[in-house]
This record gives C-alpha cells, structure tokens and sequence, in this order.
C-alpha cells in the first residue's frame, strides 16, 4: 500500500525534529501572503490582471535561485541529451506542472478580480474551508478514506465559517456597503467567485502532494518555478476580464485599447509615479491607484507568496495537503486580526473583527483540533498500481 507520508508505517508525530519551525514558518508567511493580497488588491484595484502576471514573473527567478541553492536542476528538461537519457520524463514532468498552473491560475485568477470587492474578514472565513475542500478531494486524488471523525470534523468548520460570516452575509443580502465601498462591494457573485478560488486552492494543495511523492517525486522549488512560469498564459489570456465594468472600479466596461493603456498605468502605479487622474483623491469610491506607495503591498505580497508557496510545498511533501490545510485555517483568524488595525491596512483595507468572526473561527479551530493527525495509510498502492489509480 502506498504511504504518502514519508515517516514509515507510524502515524506522523508533528513534533518530530525541524516540524515545529516549519509549521511555525509556514503560519508566517502564510498570514503575510493573506493580508498583502487583499491589501494590494485594495491599493490597485484597477490592474488586477497586472498583480496576477507581474507577480508570476517575479516570483520564477526566486522560486529558480531556490532550486539552483538546494542543488536541483530545474532546467535539466531543457537539455536534449538529459531527454535522450530519460525518455518521455519531460512530458511526465511538464503535464503535471501545467495542471498546476492551470490551478494556480483558476485560482488566482478567481481571487484577484475580486479581492478588493469582498471584506477581508469574509476572505480569511472562506479560506478556512480549505480543509474541507482538501479531505473531499483527497479522497479520488489521494485515494484518502474519510471516516466519522473527519466527517464531523467537516461539519464543525462549515459551523465556523456559517457562524464568522454572517454579517457580511447580512450586509450582502441587504445591500448594506460603507461610504468608502461602491455598492457591488461584498455583492453574492463576487463573493461566489472567491468561493470557488478557495476550492481551487484547495485542489492545488492536494496535487502537490501527488507530484512530490512517487511516481513522480518532483523537486519543490523546481515545480513551483515551472507551474508559476506557465500559469502566466492563464494570466494573460484572463486580462480581458478587466474590461467588464465592477472589476476595475469603474461602472462602465472598457475597450481593448484601454486594456493596454490601463497595464502602462499599473507599472506606474507599481513605481509610485502615477497620473493626476489614476491616484485616488479624498472621497473618491472610484479609482485605479489608492496611493503612492502601493507597490510596497506588491512586494510584500511577493515575498510572502514565494515564502509560502516554498515552505508549504515542504510541508506538504514532509506530511500531507492536510497539515497545509489546518495551517490556512490558523492564519485566517491571525490574518482576519490585522484587518481589524485601520493602522497596517487604512481605510480601503479595514473590517471590523466582530464577535462572529471571534466565535466563528474558536469554532473553525475546534474542528480543526478535533480533526488530528493525518491517517497513517492513504490507501494507494505504490509505484506501478497507483499511476493506474490515478486521474491523471
């Protein structure tokens, strides 16, 4: 039978040397990357395409320094003579990083078109059902059997997550929005959209831990920076969406020629050398750039991403997608926390941490607490007999 928990045939213990600090690492940027992307995409609300394919881009040489320092070889495929040694492996390699990128990018691009149009609070209760949404697609990916514990556990955080969420909810279906919010602010197919990014995300954690184990045992930092390069083309392919009114901030819809002068204005936005007319005023619900120093949320943004995307791949190999879950579920009250601080996030990014979003995420945490170690065995058996179970 196959074991995707590299610990031998013992339940993983989480306090086995060098776990701890990675988990803890993992929290950090994990709550950096969940406020950062909300709070840029509250600072540039008008070039979400840019934020999606700029941000790929800096993050590949990262992700490649960190695979060229933990000595892998991330462009071995490239070379004709590896690819005569090792027939039919780049093809092996390359179609799983593509249905990571196409993940990564269904995912990021559900989250960037909309994230400046759905409280931050709301944000982190919806991701705290990624561990929901990573046991149900374990289950045909993995082959993970779900018992009663797991299913109640479920059910709790579903509680959690109706409980934290239900002003916003409440001010979605009355139509309630501040000054500061134009009225399709928190509006149900925003938020719809945001739902489904989390499930995506979701599916994207679980494949990892398929391709960093056998058949496959794909190099971490080598997988990112490829999956990253090619989710770029979803990226661009998606930037069209940016015409539709809402998206950008504006009510009316756009022309393509607006598109390509609205990417100029992003880089100038990024660089804090933006126009009269592109900077947000006193007042203003309508803008593409809400101050000069925006790009700084870009860079954090970045830095977090890569941090997050790199120790949880770690994370995952080391255990399991689950483990990767419960560790979205903790950062979302951490990260759901700073919004609340009018200081760090300003006005744009501010949401109040209500008794809901207190009580909610207490009861997201019980569930995740109940929930436990992994299970010993996924229940695939090893090499040959798993490529036949699997999907893909």
């Amino acid at each position: 039978m196959y074991n995707s928990i590299p610990t031998g045939n013992t339940v993983p213990n989480t306090l086995n040397k060098g776990v701890i600090p990675l988990c803890l690492t993992v929290l950090l940027f994990t709550v950096i990357n969940n406020v950062a992307v909300a709070q840029m995409s509250y600072e540039m609300p008008g070039f979400p395409s840019f934020l999606n394919y700029f941000v790929a881009l800096m993050s590949c040489p990262l992700f490649l320094m960190i695979a060229k320092f933990k000595g892998e070889d991330p462009l071995r495929t490239l070379s004709s003579e590896w690819r005569q040694r090792n027939p039919g492996q780049a093809w092996v390699e390359h179609k799983q990083y593509g249905i990571l990128a196409l993940t990564t990018g269904i995912n990021w691009i559900s989250i960037q078109y909309v994230a400046a149009w759905v409280d931050g609070n709301l944000q982190q209760v919806m991701a705290g059902l990624t561990p929901v949404f990573v046991y149900l697609l374990s289950v045909p990916i993995v082959r993970l059997s779900m018992g009663r514990k797991e299913a109640s556990a479920s059910l709790i955080v579903i509680t959690g997550v109706i409980i934290a969420s239900y002003p916003a909810i409440s001010d979605m279906i009355e139509g309630n929005t501040s000054d500061s919010h134009p009225y399709w602010y928190n509006s149900w197919y925003f938020v719809l959209i945001f739902f489904i990014s989390v499930f995506f995300q979701s599916l994207e954690y679980v494949w990892q831990e398929r391709v960093y184990h056998e058949p496959y045992n794909l190099k971490e930092a080598t997988c990112l920076f490829w999956y990253q390069l090619y989710a770029v083309i979803p990226y661009l392919i998606a930037s069209p969406i940016e015409m539709l009114p809402q998206i950008t901030g504006s009510e009316e819809g756009h022309d393509f020629n607006w598109l390509l002068d609205n990417q100029a204005a992003a880089f100038r936005c990024f660089f804090g050398i933006p126009k009269d007319y592109e900077i947000k005023k006193e007042g203003d619900i309508f803008y593409q750039c809400a101050s000069y120093k925006a790009g700084w949320w870009v860079v954090l943004f970045v830095i977090g991403f890569v941090g997050t995307f790199y120790f949880n791949a770690i994370l995952v190999k080391r255990t399991s997608a689950f483990w990767s879950a419960i560790l979205m579920a903790i950062a979302s009250p951490l990260a759901a926390m700073v919004f609340s601080c009018k200081d760090i996030v300003g006005e744009e990014g501010y949401a109040k941490f209500t008794i809901y979003s207190g009580f909610g995420f207490f009861i997201m945490f019980i569930g995740v607490v109940l929930r436990g170690n992994p299970d010993v065995r996924h229940g695939i058996e090893k090499s040959k007999n798993r490529e036949s179970n699997s999907l893909l």
